[in-house]
This record gives C-alpha cells, structure tokens and sequence, in this order.
C-alpha cells in the first residue's frame, strides 16, 4: 500500500462507489441553479427576456434546489428549449 495505515473495512469499500450519483445530481443541481439565477438576473437587467421569462428561470432555480432525484435533470432542458423560443421572437 502507499503507507502504513490499515486497509479500509470492507463495508466502506462497497459503499463509497455507490455515493458517485447522488454526489453529481446533487452538485449538478446547484450549478445549475446558480446558472439560470445568474442568466435571469442577467436578462432581466439588461431587458432582453421578458419579465415572466425571468421569473420562470428563478422558479427553476428553486426548484432544482429542492429536487433531488429527478427534477433537475429536466428541468433544464426544458428551460432551455423555452428560452430558444422566447429568444428566437
């Protein structure tokens, strides 16, 4: 091994692989989240999305903070095909 200590128990070994999903959709959420509050923020200043556009985004934001398991994988992308429309006006 790479120094004196003790191996690992083997309960830990079967554990710590299985903490990979929920660590990615939990600090996926949260990046995600501070991206549409930034982006709403950012389009709401400069007044190129409209105000219930903005809104929208903060509610996702909010949303994919309390979601833990699904919710923030689609609620992304569907933000995203609206914005694509909203922009796209």
């Amino acid at each position: 091994m790479l120094g004196d200590g003790d191996d690992p128990r083997a309960d830990l070994v079967r554990f710590v692989p299985q903490l990979g999903l929920p660590i990615l959709l939990i600090g996926g959420a949260l990046s995600a989240a501070v991206f549409l509050v930034v982006i709403s923020r950012a389009g709401q200043r400069s007044a190129t999305i409209p105000a219930w556009f903005a809104i929208l985004g903060y509610v996702a934001a909010v949303a994919m903070l309390g979601g833990v398991f699904f919710v923030p994988k689609i609620l992304l992308p569907i933000w995203s095909i609206a914005a694509a429309f909203v922009l796209a006006r």
